[in-house]
């Protein structure tokens, strides 16, 4: 016999999802490998905008959209690194913050003082996850696609001086080494790059290679 259901009495709707149910992704701050990393990293209401500026080659280095961004009264934010910021970009980043749309933030990193553009993104207690996504992605489609200027070592001498820092005295066994015997070394130990001969640089994963060798030709 077939089921008979009073549409009258159903409470079946379809509620936004808030931004008081997204938890925080507490491992951020992360240099993305690969655009299948953003999910991983970054909360769901930013995830689009994250994968917009990944697309133009633009390095986020974190982002916020969570209850916490209600529970403590501050705004959701994803940080764009603006040293790494085409000519173009950099003045867009400028007029965003003429419009209040972005504030400029000093930051301390591992390789120093840095600069971040803080893209901020209004949450409130009614604020839904589709409201923030696509505010996000706003402010997003707003850069222009560049060059990639991360994600990579741009020199064997570049890359030594990093192996320098680490704490075992590694850079006594690189010091001579030629470009292709370092990326060797490097590969050996677990510390995977791609080197490309044409560039001279060391790149962090295959996609970030090809990135920029698309966006080179």
């Amino acid at each position: 016999m077939p089921r008979i259901v009073n549409s009258e009495n159903t409470s079946e709707t379809n509620t936004p999802e808030s931004i008081s149910q997204i938890r925080d992704i507490q491992e951020s701050g992360v240099e993305f490998r690969g655009r299948g990393e953003i999910p991983k990293y970054v909360e769901k209401p930013l995830v689009k905008a994250c994968e917009e500026l990944y697309d133009k080659n633009i390095m986020t280095t974190w982002s916020s959209a969570n209850y916490k961004n209600i529970d403590f009264n501050y705004p959701g934010c994803i940080y764009v690194d603006f040293k790494s910021l085409s000519d173009e970009n950099r003045e867009i980043a400028r007029e965003m913050v003429e419009e209040k749309k972005a504030k400029f933030l000093n930051v301390h990193t591992f390789d120093g003082p840095a600069r971040q553009l803080n893209l901020i993104i209004p949450i409130s207690r009614e604020s839904n996850v589709e409201e923030v996504e696509q505010y996000g992605l706003q402010l997003a489609e707003r850069f222009k696609s560049q060059q990639l200027t991360w994600g990579y070592w741009d020199s064997v001498d570049h890359l030594k001086e990093y192996i320098k820092s680490w704490p075992y005295n590694e850079y006594l066994e690189v010091k001579d080494m030629d470009a292709n015997e370092l990326a060797e070394w490097c590969n050996q130990l677990g510390f995977t790059l791609y080197f490309d001969p044409v560039s001279m640089k060391f790149f962090k994963s295959e996609e970030l290679r090809d990135k920029y060798l698309k966006t080179e030709s």
